[in-house]
């Protein structure tokens, strides 16, 4: 099953809420954030007393070039990578899923085979970051194309 995580770092209610009413598997926050999430309802939390826990459970990795690739290809297999890709020119996405396989995040690329997506400021930049959160999960929850997800955010 593909996952859908939202950032929300800076914390930012609203976006943990269309998350939540989204059905995203976890959102990222920061640290201490947690039992504030939790409140507003069941959701797994992305943070050092998360449920998902950054350095253990799950590792954010810049890639901007070569090293950055090599250093997400060398995480354990049965950890969660989440990749920030500074520069799509440089790698292609393609070369590391190859190289890794499974239980790897990438924004933008489940088109590539990746297992899922973290969005952060995408959705809370937006004019509706509920609708577009809700748009997204579609999107990986649903297998909706592009063209249903902006129905969905422009509803």
């Amino acid at each position: 099953m593909k996952k859908f995580w939202v950032n929300s770092i800076p914390y930012k209610k609203d976006i943990v809420i269309a998350a939540l009413e989204s059905g995203a598997e976890a959102v990222v926050i920061g640290d201490g954030k947690s039992e504030t999430v939790r409140q507003f309802g069941k959701i797994k939390t992305v943070e050092k007393d998360g449920d998902i826990v950054p350095g253990k459970d799950v590792e954010f990795i810049d890639i901007a070039g070569k090293a950055g690739e090599d250093k997400a290809a060398s995480i354990a297999a049965d950890k969660i990578v989440v990749l920030q890709m500074l520069d799509w020119t440089i790698i292609p996405i393609e070369n590391l899923l190859a190289r890794r396989g499974a239980n790897v995040m990438v924004e933008g690329a489940l088109a590539a085979g990746a297992a899922g997506v973290s969005i952060g400021r995408n959705a809370f930049q937006h004019k509706k970051p509920e609708k577009m959160v809700a748009a997204l999960c579609k999107m990986v929850h649903n297998s909706a194309g592009v063209e249903e997800a902006l129905v969905t955010l422009k509803s």
